[in-house]
This record gives C-alpha cells, structure tokens and sequence, in this order.
C-alpha cells in the first residue's frame, strides 16, 4: 500500500519530485521541495518487503566479485612475496653457518685428513646440504665462492685485500700485521610461489618468476697458521 501526505495541502506528487531522498532500507520515502513544501510517501505491506529484499540481494550479488578482487591484488601478492623473504632468510641462515664452519677449518684448500677438512670443501659441503634443507627445489643452489681476506690492523676498510676466489695465501698469515676472514658468498636462485603464472601478468621475479639471490658474509678464522694450504 502506497499512501502521500501532503504537507503544504496539494496532491500533485510530481509537481513536488524536485528533490528524492530514498532511503531503501526502510518504509519511507522523503521527498522535499523547498519552494513549495514538502510531503512524506509512505510504502508499507508487501511493497516495502519486496524493497528491502531487492536491495539485499544486489548487496549479496555484489559482494562476491568484489571479495574475489580484492583477494587476487591483495591478499596473493602479500603472500608471494611474503614466501620470497622467508626463503631469502632461510639462505642469510644457510651462509651464515657455512661460513661460521669454514672458518674452523685449519687449512683453506688442501685437506689434511679424511675428517679434517679444508675451508674451501668444508664451505662446499654445509652450504649444499643447508640450501637442500630448505625444501625440495624451493632454492637452487649454484655456486659456492671462498675468499681470505686480509685486513691490515690499524688501516681503513679499503686497505683489505684478497688473493681471490677459492685461493689459499701465497705465504704464511702474519698474525702480527694482520688479520684473516673467511668470507663465503652462496649464490642463489630462489623459485617463486606461482611459477605456473607468468602467463597472466607478466613475469615478476619473486612472484611467477625466479629470483637470484647472492648472500654474503664473513667470519674470523680461528687458526691462521695453514692458510697458505
């Protein structure tokens, strides 16, 4: 049932229609005209029931859709990357260890025993075997590097030199002048979480497409004295 009440004492609802407010939650429909007054429709019975439905019903059907998009830009992003720096930590931690073993080590190339290793294998060893702890092809590892670098005492940072990759010193370390760091650099391939997705967006490293990652760090040696070995 639809009835008008007139409050400026005429019945022309359109002469009235300038200005609708709807409100289409409730029974009423305010309409207001300010140069020739105003009045109240009033919708009630199965009218405002149909209403009230109708509009639940765009609401719902509207929902869905907007959930899903926000979820694609949001929510699968967030975790994509998300993944990427957990795995990138888990190699930060794998380096870490690798280096903090081979720098144990008595002799840098040459091993001295079956049980007693050099740096350079030692480097090789714990750094396969932490990345493959990671998980079964998560993070590819390509390459193990293993310096000596030698650090002046009392100079700069620019003052440190290195005999280069995987080699041992030339002469015997000068405890006295200088001191000796095992820097090990793991050189990485991190596989993203959506590897199958390329074909939408585009590639992405760390979201649908691989992402190299090198981590380096150094430590002390312990003993010195065979680095020429």
């Amino acid at each position: 049932m639809v009835s008008w009440k007139n409050f400026a004492g005429k019945n022309n609802l359109a002469s009235h229609a300038t200005n609708l407010t709807f409100n289409l939650n409730c029974q009423q429909v305010f309409v207001l005209n300010k140069s020739q007054g105003g009045g109240i429709l009033t919708c009630s019975g199965e009218s405002a029931k149909r209403l009230h439905r109708s509009n639940c019903g765009h609401t719902l059907a509207e929902f869905g859709p907007t959930l899903l998009i926000a979820f694609c830009l949001l929510v699968l992003p967030l975790l994509a990357f998300g993944m990427i720096g957990l795995r990138y930590v888990l190699v930060m931690n794998a380096a870490r260890l690798t280096v903090q073993q081979a720098a144990r080590c008595k002799t840098f190339l040459a091993d001295t025993s079956a049980t007693d290793r050099s740096a350079v294998n030692t480097a090789n060893s714990v750094a396969k075997n932490s990345i493959n702890g990671i998980g079964n092809g998560l993070v590819t590892l390509t390459s193990t590097d293993v310096y000596i670098k030698v650090c002046p005492l009392g100079a700069g940072p620019g003052s440190v030199t290195t005999p280069g990759l995987n080699k041992p010193l030339t002469a015997t370390a000068d405890t006295s002048a200088n001191t000796y760091n095992c820097e090990c650099i793991l050189n990485t391939i991190v596989q993203p979480l959506f590897p199958d997705a390329a074909g939408m967006i585009g590639a992405v490293p760390g979201f649908n497409k691989p992402m190299i990652a090198n981590v380096r760090t150094d430590c002390y040696f312990e003993n010195a004295t065979n680095l020429n070995q």
